[in-house]
C-alpha cells in the first residue's frame, strides 16, 4: 500500500510541474486548436493559476520528502 501511495504523491507531483511549465509557456502543445484552447483557459486568470501550480508543486514535493523518509527512515 505504501508503494501506491508514492506512485499517487509521484503523479501528483509530475501533474503539478507540467501544469507550471504550461502556465508559463515553456510547453507549447503541437496543434493550433489545443494551443487555442489553452490560451482561452489561461486568459485573465494566469497569477491565480500559476499560484495554484506552486502551491501543488509544495505541497506534493513535501508530501514525498515525507513518504520516503518513512519508508527508508
Amino acid at each position: 500500500m505504501d508503494s501506491f501511495g508514492l506512485i499517487a504523491e509521484l503523479v501528483f507531483f509530475g501533474m503539478g510541474v507540467y501544469f507550471l511549465l504550461l502556465s508559463f509557456g515553456k510547453i507549447v502543445p503541437k496543434k493550433q486548436e489545443d494551443k487555442e484552447r489553452i490560451e482561452a483557459f489561461f486568459e485573465g486568470k494566469t497569477w491565480f493559476l500559476r499560484i495554484l501550480a506552486i502551491f501543488l508543486v509544495l505541497v506534493m514535493g513535501l508530501n514525498l520528502v515525507v513518504h520516503l523518509s518513512q519508508l527508508f527512515g
